[in-house]
C-alpha cells in the first residue's frame, strides 16, 4: 500500500497556526513592562513633533509649472512633450525669475484615423 503524502496546503496551515500560537503565547508571557510606551520615550516624540509644528512656515515663493515644449508623432501615436519651470515670486506674486528645470515629461495619444 501507498502511503498518503500531506499537500502543501496542509503544512502551510499547520505552519501558520504553529507561528500564530508561539506569537500568542510570546504575547502572554512578555513582562507587563515590557510594552511600556514610557520607557521608549514616546512623550519626548510627541513634544518634539509639537515644537517643531510651531516653527514658522516658510513663504511659498517659489511655483513649479509644467509647459509644452514640442508635439512629435511616432507612427499612430502623437507625442507631447512637457518641461518643468520654477517661478520665483515676489511678495504680491508676480513673476520675478523663471528658470527652466531639467525635468521632462511626455504623453502619448493614440492618432485617430
Amino acid at each position: 500500500m501507498e502511503k498518503k503524502r500531506s499537500s502543501n496546503l496542509a503544512q502551510a496551515t499547520g505552519l501558520f497556526v504553529l507561528f500564530v500560537n508561539i506569537c500568542l503565547l510570546l504575547f502572554i508571557v512578555a513582562p507587563s513592562g515590557h510594552f511600556n510606551l514610557k520607557r521608549i520615550g514616546v512623550d519626548s516624540v510627541i513634544e518634539t513633533a509639537i515644537s517643531l509644528n510651531q516653527l514658522p512656515k516658510p513663504r511659498e515663493d517659489t511655483v513649479l509649472e509644467w509647459r509644452l515644449v514640442d508635439t512629435l508623432t511616432d507612427g499612430d501615436w502623437r507625442v507631447e512633450k512637457y518641461r518643468e519651470y520654477e517661478k520665483q515670486l515676489d511678495e504680491k506674486g508676480q513673476v520675478v525669475k523663471e528658470t527652466p528645470t531639467e525635468n521632462f515629461n511626455y504623453l502619448r495619444y493614440w492618432r485617430y484615423k
